[in-house]
């Protein structure tokens, strides 16, 4: 029959789809680890977290330079259109100044004291510096998670293309025993018809799968951060690794996740804000000198240097300073709140992802007797409807049953996948460090980190 012409080619693409590495002409293998480090050296969202931390270190260093010298040079060239002179009775006029004049003055200045306000504003931009770091390190584990949530999410793709492949073999295999068995005369017409009918919706998965697929290629790229390329996952390697316990996994969150240190921090930031804003209400000492030097020199503007004590005391400034220190006192209100809820966050977090990975690995150790018994009940069916005992809706039921259960162990390991990295997410032991890259890199550079 027709249908005998395209069962070898079937039976090889599923051997294709199914086998670990086989790769179409264009396709760039992939591993798990490569995924990631490609993320980390790609994704935008890793130069926009690098830029606010240099921002905020820039603001920081910002605040430190007020403990220095402060030094100022400026040079300024005049011409008067007419130059101002003394009457003196009897004599000639004494000019007051010169047509032309070029002045050179230096100052130096070092503040001696502020009252605390500039070591607090140095511990608070500080602070504020290393929480930005702290959220750019979150912002990795991020990127990395999401490249690796998109790798499994390709890789059940692939898979699904091999089942559906496999699939649809057996669908034509069945048509051609039921086309067989109706020529001769020992199956009714409803038995092909029921054949061609699964067979119609096994191309159809087939179709939906390569759909999936292109789908989830884009995804990847969108995670990698990069414009073009079609990339084939390799399944990574099993770790077969005890589950912690739920105490263990707080303990490590409460320790690895930079953004609940970032919150910390934060609140370390505004704690010394409001020392910041206390220390404006104390006064200001500083030295200043300065240097002049004029060419030419005149009665009125000539060549000097002074030294001197710039003593600075706010006396009266509409309630600016206490509005000041009202403000800092609200922003630590608000940073503790934000702390303390970001600690609930990240124990809810843990506590869910703990019941999701046991679900997940439930579900597959399910899944997989599924595939078993399915697996035994079509073959049964299969020999039954050869042999002329069993019908046609018998196989039929059994193949799509066989199908689900294929479908549902490619969708549980992919979910376990999935739990076990978000697990790693919640505790903050995600990498942030992208590994050497192996394979030929698939176009598309990133900013440098």
């Amino acid at each position: 029959m027709r249908q005998e012409r395209w069962l070898p080619m079937i039976a090889l693409t599923a051997l294709l789809a199914a086998t670990p590495g086989a790769a179409a002409a264009g396709e760039i293998p992939l591993t798990l680890e490569e995924a990631i480090g490609i993320a980390l050296r790609n994704h935008p969202a890793l130069a926009a977290a690098a830029g606010r931390e240099n921002g905020a270190w820039a603001a920081h260093d910002r605040a430190a330079a007020e403990r220095w010298p402060q030094l100022r040079l400026e040079s300024r060239l005049a011409h008067l259109s007419e130059v101002p002179a003394t009457e003196i009775p009897g004599r000639e006029p004494v000019p007051l100044a010169e047509r032309d004049t070029w002045v050179t003055s230096a100052s130096l200045q070092q503040l001696v004291y502020s009252g605390g306000r500039v070591s607090a504003a140095v511990r608070q931009s500080g602070r504020g510096a290393q929480a930005a770091g702290d959220a750019r390190l979150r912002t990795r584990q991020l990127v990395a998670h999401g490249a690796e949530r998109a790798f499994r999410v390709l890789l059940a793709t692939q898979e699904e293309i091999g089942v559906a492949a496999l699939n649809l073999a057996a669908a034509e295999n069945h048509l051609r025993v039921a086309g067989e068995r109706y020529a001769a005369r020992a199956a009714a017409r409803f038995d092909v018809l029921r054949a061609e009918v699964q067979a119609e919706e096994a191309r159809q998965e087939v179709i939906r799968a390569d759909g999936n697929l292109m789908a989830a290629r884009a995804l990847l790229l969108q995670a990698l951060g990069l414009p073009s390329g079609e990339h084939r996952a390799l399944p990574p390697e099993p770790a077969a690794l005890p589950q912690p316990g739920v105490d263990e996994l707080l303990a490590a969150a409460e320790r690895d996740r930079p953004d609940l240190r970032g919150l910390a921090r934060q609140l370390a930031a505004a704690d010394a804000g409001v020392a910041a804003a206390r220390a404006e209400r104390y006064p200001t000492l500083a030295l200043a000198a300065d240097y002049q030097l004029v060419t030419p020199e005149s009665t009125t503007v000539f060549t000097r240097w002074s030294l001197g004590a710039l003593v600075s005391l706010p006396l009266l400034d509409g309630g600016r300073a206490g509005a000041r220190r009202r403000e800092a006192v609200a922003a630590v209100v608000q940073a503790g709140a934000a702390f303390a809820q970001g600690r609930r966050q990240v124990e809810a977090e843990v506590r869910q992802v703990v019941a999701r990975v046991a679900t997940a690995a439930a579900q597959v150790r399910v899944a997989q007797r599924q595939v078993e018994q399915a697996e035994e009940l079509a073959r049964l069916a299969d020999v039954r409807f050869s042999g002329g005992v069993g019908t046609a809706t018998e196989v039929a039921d059994a193949k799509g049953s066989l199908a689900r259960a294929r479908y549902g162990l490619v969708r549980a390991r992919a979910e376990r996948g999935i739990a076990d990295a978000e697990q790693a997410l919640a505790v903050g032991s995600v990498p942030t460090e992208a590994p050497a890259e192996r394979t030929q890199p698939a176009t598309a550079g990133g900013t440098k980190q």
